[in-house]
Order: C-alpha cells, then sequence, then structure tokens
C-alpha cells in the first residue's frame, strides 16, 4: 500500500506527505539526548514507514497520528528513551500555538586560519553551506561522522557532471561565455574533434585550462569515440543521404593528437580514450590520456560513471563507506547483520541527492541552465562504495579464503543495486552504482 499523498496538521492545514521528515524529527532527538546518530533515526524511520500503510485504513492521515504511531513503533524497535523524548518533544510543540512563525536558523560562523589560501577559505564556507541549506541536518551529520561522504560541496549550485552541448555544433577558444552557463562542476566534452579545427585545437586547449583555473572548476575530454557525437550528426545522414566525410578523418586525427601532446606538456583538462572491445585487452594507453574508456557493441557510450549520451548530467555523488558501517555497534562485523542494514545507508544516500534534487529545482531562476531540457530530473545519481575489499578480509580473516570475500562482495553489490533500484522507483530519481571518475577530472 502506498504511503498518503497528504497529512492534516493541527492547524488544519492539508500539507504534502514528507516522509524524510520523520527521519530528521528522530534524528534531533537523538541530539537533544546527547547522542546524536544519524544511522539510527533512519533505521528507525524506515520501521515507522514500513507500518504506516496499515495505519491509514482510508482515514485522513494527522500529524498527531503520525506522531502517535513513532512513539509506539520506536519503542517496540528497543529504544524507548528516543520514543519518550519524542512523545515529551510533541507535548511541548503541541502546548504552544501551531500558528506560530518558527525560529530561524541560527547564523553560521566559521573560522579559519589566517595563514589559509583565500581558495581553501571560499571551499570551506561553500561547504559549511552546502551542509547547512542543502541538506537537512541527519544527513549533514552522516557525512560529516563519515557513513557517506557527500561529493560537489564546494558548488551546492552546480551538477557535478555536465555533456556540453553546443548548439551551433562549433567549438572554438572564445566559448567561455558556453563553459559559465553549463551548470556543471565538471564539464564534460563529447568528442570535440568533430568540431574543433586542427589549427584551433592548442588554443581551444590553452582557453580550456585558464577558464578551469579561474573558475576552479574541472573538464573530462574524451576522444577517440567508436561512433561520432549524437548532436553533431547531419539530421540527413542514412543510406540514401550518405555523408562523405573521409576529407576530415585526417583533421579529426590532427585534433586528438595535437589534445594529447597539450595534456601531456601543460596542466588543463583530464583525457578519456576510448577504444573498441576488441582491441582494449592489449591496447596501450597513449601519452596524455588519464582514462581509457572500452565502447561496448550496442551499449551506450560511456562518458564518465553515471553518464552516457542519453543520461547528459550527473546530479550529485554520494560515498558509502562499508568499513564503518561494519564496524557500528550494532552490526557487530557480523556478514549477515551488515547485509541487513546496508539498505538504510543507501537509502540515506538517496535522500541526500532527493535533498539536492529540490534545492537545485529551487535555484533554478537563479541559475537559468538548470532549468533547461528537464536537466536536473534527468541527472542520475551517482553511489559510490569505498571499503568493500577492506569490510570482506575482515569478515573473512579467520579462513582468509578469498572466494568467501568474494562470494560477499558479490552479495554487497547485489544488495546495494536492489536497493537502488527500489528506491528510484519511489523517488522517481535515476541512480547508478560504481566508481567515480569525477575525481580523475580535477
Amino acid at each position: 500500500m502506498p504511503f498518503p499523498q497528504f497529512v492534516l496538521k493541527r492547524d488544519g492545514r492539508r500539507v504534502p506527505f514528507e516522509p524524510h521528515k520523520i527521519s530528521q524529527a528522530l534524528y534531533a532527538v537523538t541530539e537533544e539526548l546527547g547522542l546524536p546518530n544519524a544511522f539510527l533515526a533512519s533505521e528507525l524511520a524506515d520501521g515507522v514507514l514500513h507500518f504506516l500503510p496499515s495505519e491509514i485504513d482510508g482515514v485522513q492521515l494527522s500529524t498527531a497520528h503520525i506522531a502517535e504511531l513513532i512513539v509506539k513503533v520506536v519503542r517496540e524497535l528497543g529504544h524507548p528513551d528516543v520514543a519518550n523524548a519524542f512523545g515529551a518533544r510533541q507535548e511541548r510543540r503541541a502546548a504552544h500555538d501551531p500558528r506560530a512563525p518558527k525560529p530561524s536558523r541560527a547564523p553560521l560562523t566559521l573560522s579559519f586560519s589566517v595563514e589559509a589560501s583565500l581558495g581553501a577559505v571560499v571551499k570551506n564556507c561553500a561547504s559549511a553551506y552546502s551542509l547547512q541549506v542543502v541538506y537537512a541536518r541527519d544527513i549533514a551529520a552522516a557525512h560529516e561522522e563519515g557513513m557517506l561522504t557527500l561529493g560537489g560541496l564546494e558548488h551546492p549550485d552546480l551538477l557535478t557532471a555536465v555533456v556540453v552541448e553546443n548548439a551551433e555544433r562549433r567549438f572554438s577558444a572564445d566559448d567561455w561565455a558556453l563553459w559559465n552557463e553549463t551548470p556543471g562542476q565538471t564539464l564534460v566534452f563529447d568528442n570535440p574533434e568533430y568540431s574543433l579545427c586542427p589549427s584551433e585545437a592548442a588554443s581551444w586547449w590553452k582557453s580550456l585550462a585558464a577558464w578551469m583555473e579561474t573558475t576552479q572548476r574541472a573538464a573530462l575530454v574524451h576522444l577517440h569515440c567508436a561512433r561520432a557525437p549524437d548532436w553533431m550528426r547531419p539530421t540527413a545522414e542514412g543510406p540514401l543521404f550518405a555523408v562523405d566525410d573521409s576529407h576530415t578523418a585526417d583533421a579529426r586525427e590532427q585534433v586528438r593528437q595535437t589534445l594529447l601532446r597539450c595534456a601531456q606538456q601543460s596542466s588543463g583538462p583530464a583525457i578519456a580514450w576510448h577504444v573498441s572491445a576488441p582491441v582494449a585487452a592489449g591496447f596501450a594507453k597513449p601519452e596524455g590520456a588519464r582514462l581509457i574508456v572500452v565502447d561496448r557493441p550496442n551499449k551506450p557510450i560511456a562518458l564518465g560513471s553515471g553518464l552516457d549520451r542519453q543520461r547528459p548530467a550527473v546530479l550529485a555523488e554520494a560515498e558509502l563507506d562499508m568499513k564503518r558501517l561494519l564496524a557500528r555497534p550494532e552490526i557487530a562485523k557480523d556478514g549477515e547483520r551488515f547485509l541487513e542494514k546496508l539498505p538504510i545507508l543507501v537509502r540515506m544516500a538517496v535522500r541526500a541527492g532527493v535533498q539536492k534534487r529540490n534545492y537545485l529545482r529551487k535555484r533554478s531562476d537563479a541559475v537559468p541552465a538548470l532549468g533547461r531540457a528537464f536537466l536536473v530530473d534527468r541527472a542520475r545519481l551517482l553511489l559510490v562504495p569505498r571499503g568493500l575489499e577492506t569490510a570482506g578480509t575482515a569478515l573473512h580473516k579467520e579462513n582468509a579464503e578469498r572466494r568467501d570475500s568474494l562470494e560477499f562482495a558479490r552479495r554487497v553489490a547485489d544488495t546495494i543495486h536492489a536497493a537502488a533500484q527500489n528506491e528510484s522507483k519511489t523517488t522517481s530519481m535515476e541512480v547508478a552504482v560504481g566508481e567515480t571518475t569525477w575525481s580523475s577530472s580535477r
């Protein structure tokens, strides 16, 4: 049975039901108890949401009804102190006028060393802003604890990565305005050799490197793909309207070699060099390329983790720390219990993605490019498991059999993928799981 769409507040208003607020309220209670625990709050909230549909039974759900259910479920799950504190908190709130304005957040105060560089101070300020404004307190606490590591905090108004598309199908060294308008922390260029002239390739690289230095953003340039970019293909191309581009093949190769030489000689974008699957095994990475990408038949052309030609943006990335999760007291290095609790961490990461998406939707007026072509809504959330090998070794150190660790790793991966797919359906946000390439582009 699905969750209710609306809930009745104490003042009589009907407002949309927001499941994540249960976790936030429970985390606030653990803060009041002096033992802030974002993971426990999320776990207890999941328990409440499990029983909530059976409580609806065709009646209008109210906040008072939800509060009663929270107290009952949390107590039954073995946390009477949290249940009692939550009940007392609700009584205090009910004693006040529900129409009274809520107190505003306290100003954010930051300290820094006078020896720190201005760039470092600005990054720290932006990260603190993100943790307070973009994300809820329980998610921010999970990040500070290390259970989750949220990427892109220093650029709250940007997506993690966006493919640069030029409506004129032409790149040049004067594209600063285009780069500034592309709302990505990392700009991804899909085979610019199909657009650049050989004589302009070096100046384009130099200009892009200068832009990166000025804006403190990154770029990833993909070269030598098996298929030309979709936006570069002539609309009339086909069996009856074949386009003879043999005269440009040499020009494209000149552009590639020029960009590879630029990468060897100076800093700037990272280059991802594409190879086809049959030759990938014995292929040597060319000098200047930082990444090798294999183009597989009948598969989308990959443009980085969570990104391809059909999915032009990555919303955000969140690393899941397997080692920290395994070390939690309630898991006590028990493999089965670890797999049971792992979906909770995945749901926390997806909630972080939803909060980032909501924030960017609100910012679409200030950053118009965010509202183009439903870019924010099409963007994927990238989940990156960390410490999986260490966790597997810790669980199987007594018998030290590699096959046990590999089997455990497979089960962990399956659990993460299953939880991610389930959350993708409930949040209408596509979730990808894998290693990140975005740190390689910076």
